[in-house]
């Protein structure tokens, strides 16, 4: 028996088989998938420089913003929710600055940063909204805990 010069396919295999078209898309699809998440790697650390202010290590003014946008909408939806800000401006920093320089005043920012992480709760967030300004959103913060914080 000769065999036929183009092999012939079998029917039932065509039908459970994906067209190569298809296929060929599939793979197309997984490769953007991969560079998509690639981008989206490179692009984390730039979201971070973004909303955290580099000298003190808190969420910047940016961040505040959001947040309080985001707090805002939270309020209007349950009535029952409560936020606090508190505004903190650091006296005599521009003093500092200028009689000791202002790495001197670099200094006393980030350890006024840092006296204020540490009492913080959890959920709460310090944000530099200015020079020598802070601010801290202190989220489901009734009167007696705002009172502590503050």
């Amino acid at each position: 028996v000769e065999e036929p010069a183009v092999p012939r396919s079998d029917p039932s295999a065509k039908s459970n088989a994906i067209p190569n078209e298809i296929e060929n898309y599939i793979v197309e699809l997984e490769c953007q998938i991969r560079t998509l998440r690639s981008e989206l790697d490179a692009l984390r650390p730039l979201s971070k420089l973004a909303l955290v202010d580099s000298m003190t290590g808190l969420s910047n003014r940016r961040y505040f913003d959001m947040r309080i946008e985001a707090e805002q909408k939270r309020v209007k939806a349950d009535p029952d929710y409560v936020v606090s800000v508190l505004i903190l401006d650091l006296d005599n920093l521009k003093v500092i600055n200028d009689s000791f320089g202002h790495g001197a005043g670099d200094r006393a920012l980030r350890g006024a940063a840092e006296a204020v992480k540490r009492v913080l709760r959890p959920d709460d967030v310090c944000c530099r909204i200015g020079g020598d300004e802070l601010a801290v959103i202190a989220s489901s913060c009734g009167r007696h805990a705002r009172a502590r914080l503050a």
